[in-house]
């Protein structure tokens, strides 16, 4: 790791091979296959810009980098690919699932959000129009 590049503290990764450590504290990973991360309003920017990139430049090891939101119920899963291109894919429908090959696992839609209620994502304005996700629709 450079010496020169800030850490961002991992709220949640996979590894899948032995533990490598920057140092004896042990407590910066050098090589997780995954990075979930739960985004926020005020992170969201970030962690899917600057953030990212420095996963990409930075974690040869990583594989995959899943967003998770708050604002509505859906996981996002970037896989690098092996001409290291990254693609997205999302689960929004109730029971998608999204399976990480690169450690065996599938993340459920259903269990993420298990117990979690959104506010309502469509409602009427004063004028009588509906108002879809932030989207005024006549």
């Amino acid at each position: 790791m450079p010496d020169d590049q800030r850490v961002v503290l991992l709220p949640r990764c996979g590894i899948c091979d032995k533990r490598q450590y920057h140092d004896q504290h042990r407590d910066v990973l050098l090589n997780p296959k995954i990075i979930i991360d739960v985004l926020s309003p005020s992170t969201e920017a970030f962690d899917r810009g600057e953030k990212f990139r420095r996963y990409r430049t930075y974690i040869d090891s990583l594989t995959d980098y899943v967003l998770v939101s708050q604002a509505m119920a859906l996981v996002e899963r970037y896989r690098r690919q092996p001409n290291t291109e990254w693609v997205l894919s999302a689960v929004s429908e109730l029971e998608g699932d999204l399976h990480l090959a690169s450690i065996d696992c599938s993340l459920r839609r259903a269990e993420v959000y298990d117990r979690v209620t959104f506010p309502a994502e469509t409602h009427e304005n004063p004028d009588g129009e509906y108002v879809v996700r932030g989207v005024t629709c006549r």
